[in-house]
């Protein structure tokens, strides 16, 4: 996750600043993160899967078998 920010030039060495733009972790982890970047006024979000994640049909149900019914 740290690479895919470095191509956007964010320097996310640390994880506060690593949690400040993106959100990882189990379906929970990933929707509290989701819930904090509302809560600050994030209208958009963009799920993207890390850059060494093959498997986009996974990422895809993950998010919406997982984390979807949480937001709900």
């Amino acid at each position: 996750m740290r690479r895919s920010l470095a191509r956007w030039d964010v320097d996310a060495t640390s994880d506060e600043v690593l949690a400040d733009h993106a959100t990882w972790g189990t379906a929970e982890q990933v929707a509290d993160g989701l819930r904090r970047f509302a809560a600050l006024g994030v209208t958009t979000v963009v799920a993207q899967p890390t850059l060494d994640d093959p498997d986009l049909d996974g990422f895809a149900a993950f998010l919406g078998q997982e984390v979807a019914p949480l937001l709900r």
